[in-house]
This record gives structure tokens, sequence and C-alpha cells, in this order.
């Protein structure tokens, strides 16, 4: 049987007393009756070790919208949108056919369109990386005999080249920008925050009790509650601000929102990176916003702590993702290296060594 939950029809049947329950994913009950009718055969089949995939009733196309309609349900907004603008464009290079059919053919059909309109690599391989991860979920979901991309090899890509910025073109930036770039630059600068945080932060996420900012797992990229700390400084004046603007939801709201209904707007992230870029061009800093949390975490290695604890100010998952952000190196030479490592030592070497025989 199928039965409505929320938007979506949800199935429930049992063969040799298996249950299987589930999401169809579809709003149409017609078609989620056909889903039902269709993977009830299917498991019945397979219960009794008969030929389980269906090579000729699946259509690429068809698929592609269970698969999108499926992500909405198990995905953010953010990624189900980049999902469907480049399923958009696959469709102009991939032909409809028979699902079974799609092969590497297709993913050097995505390649050469890429590399004939001049993209990047990394852009071929986001596209090329959504056509496998949708041969994936197919195959997953029986509409597939098996992944046929399930190996390809990579285009080259070279390493990205991580900016710093110095204390002298930090302060020019912060004399040259307006007031509201010139305060978010400087809650970055001691926070070290991604620039989605930082843009959209609300007064509710400040603890001014705790003396810290809380974020929820859905406010962060990688899925998990982080509490950064602030010093005193900071959060004084996140109290002052807050006092002079009693009627802001967030920090820094848009200009472009309805001051009657009670909700702003946040700026947007684009439009702050964007202008952060114009000022740094304007200025001949070679830096983009995102360099100030590369320099954030360089300072703190540099300074003595522990590769672990910036990763949890970074609100990283692993060491790996940490190491790509530390460029010690770029800020003092090997010979002040070995200068504070010495000094840091404890205890220290007696003056005088005696070789005990």
């Amino acid at each position: 049987m199928i039965y409505k939950r929320g938007k979506v029809y949800w199935y429930d049947f049992r063969v040799k007393k298996v249950r299987y329950r589930g999401s169809t994913s579809l709003e149409n009950k017609r078609k989620a009756q056909e889903f039902h009718d269709d993977l009830q055969a299917r498991k019945k089949r397979e219960a009794n070790g008969l030929e389980t995939t269906i090579t000729s009733d699946y259509e690429v196309y068809d698929t592609v919208e269970k698969y999108l309609k499926y992500s909405k349900l198990h995905l953010r907004g953010s990624t189900v949108k980049i999902k469907t603008y480049t399923w958009d464009i696959l469709k102009r290079i991939i032909p409809d056919k028979p699902l079974q059919a799609i092969g590497t053919k297709d993913v050097e059909a995505v390649r050469d369109h890429g590399l004939a309109n001049n993209l990047k690599n990394s852009t071929i391989n986001l596209r090329v990386n959504e056509l496998r991860a949708f041969t994936k979920w197919a195959t997953l979901k029986k509409y597939m005999s098996a992944n046929p991309l399930a190996t390809l090899d990579k285009l080259p890509v070279p390493e990205p080249v991580d900016k710093l910025i110095n204390d002298a073109d930090f302060q020019r930036l912060l004399n040259a920008v307006p007031n509201t770039l010139k305060e978010i630059i400087w809650v970055d600068w001691q926070t070290g925050m991604r620039l989605a945080n930082v843009v959209k932060l609300r007064y509710d996420q400040i603890d001014f009790e705790a003396g810290g900012i809380e974020f929820t797992p859905d406010e962060m990229k990688k899925g998990k509650s982080v509490f950064i700390d602030l010093e005193p400084e900071l959060i004084e004046w996140f109290q002052k601000r807050r006092a002079a603007h009693p009627d802001h939801v967030h920090v820094w709201p848009s200009r472009y929102w309805a001051k009657g209904t009670g909700q702003d707007r946040p700026l947007q992230p684009n439009g702050i990176s964007s202008q952060f870029r114009y000022y740094a061009r304007e200025l001949g800093i070679d830096a983009t916003f995102h360099s100030i949390r590369h320099t954030f975490a360089t300072r703190w290695i540099k300074n003595g702590v522990s590769l672990y604890m910036v990763g949890k100010f970074l609100s990283h998952k692993c060491s790996q993702s940490t190491q790509r952000y530390l460029h010690v190196e770029d800020l003092e030479s090997q010979k002040e290296a070995k200068q504070r490592a010495m000094q840091n030592m404890a205890p220290q070497p007696p003056k005088r060594l005696q070789v005990v025989r």
C-alpha cells in the first residue's frame, strides 16, 4: 500500500515476511502507486532468485527527476540547487536514452563540451562527479545492474594557491573599505569564521554569558555544532551594537528589508566577497576574503597552538582539512622558527653539558 506523509507518498509492503517501507519521493499518487508496484514486483523476483534489474523500463531523464526529488528530501537546499543547475546543463549534452546505455562515452561528451567552452578542469570534474553520483544512486536503487562510472580518472587540477594577508596590508584594507565591510573584516580577523557564517551572523547565535558564538549543525558546512570563544573586547562590542540596534535580528542586516515586519534579511556573502576583492585589487593586495581565514589559522600555529585545536576553531572534521591552511613558512624564516621553538622548550638545557663515560 501507499500512504501520504507530508507532501510525498510512502510505500509499505511485505515479501516473504520481510517488510519494506520507505519514501517514493513522489507527490503524484498515480506515479507513487506505479513506483510501489514496480518495487514490490522486483522484490518478489529478488526473493525468488530471479533477475531483478529491468533495463528497458527506465529512461535517463525520468530517472533524473526521481533523483532530484530524492535529493530534495535528503539534502540541503543549496546542494539541490547546484544539482538542478548541473543537470540543466547535462541534459543539453547527454541525449535521453535507456538508463542502462549510460557509459564512458557520455563522460567524454561532458568533458569535450567543457573544453570547447574553455571551462576549467575543476568545473568539468564537478559535472562528471554529478553524473557519477547519479549512476551510483541509480545502482543502489536497483534501476541499473551496475555502475558503469564507478572508476573514473579526474582531469588534472593545479593545487590551489592559498594567499595570506600581512599586518600592513590588513591595516590598509581597514582604512579604505566602508564601515560595514570594515566591521565584518575585523570580526573575521579575530574569529576565523567562514564568510557565510560571519556575514549572516544573528544576535541569537551570540551567547553573551558564555562569551562566544554558537552554531547548530544545520548552520555549519560540515554539519556539526561549533562554539567559537570570543575575546571580552569583542563581546562588549557586540553588546553595544545590539543596544544601538535593538530591532535588528542580524548583526549586519541588508538595507533592503521591510522595517515594519520586524524580520530583517542578512547581507549576501557573494556581495561581500565581491566588494572585498574590489578594494583589495584597488590597493594592489593579492587576496580574497577567504585569505583572512587562512591567515587566522597560520598565525595560531605560529604562536604554538596545536593543529588539533586550530581545527576545532575552524570547525574541521579531520586534520587534513586544517593542514592546507597552514603557512607558517610564509610568515617567518627557518631561523626565526628555530629560535621560537628553542625558547619554548622546557626544561632549558644547562650551560655546560658533561659527557658521561
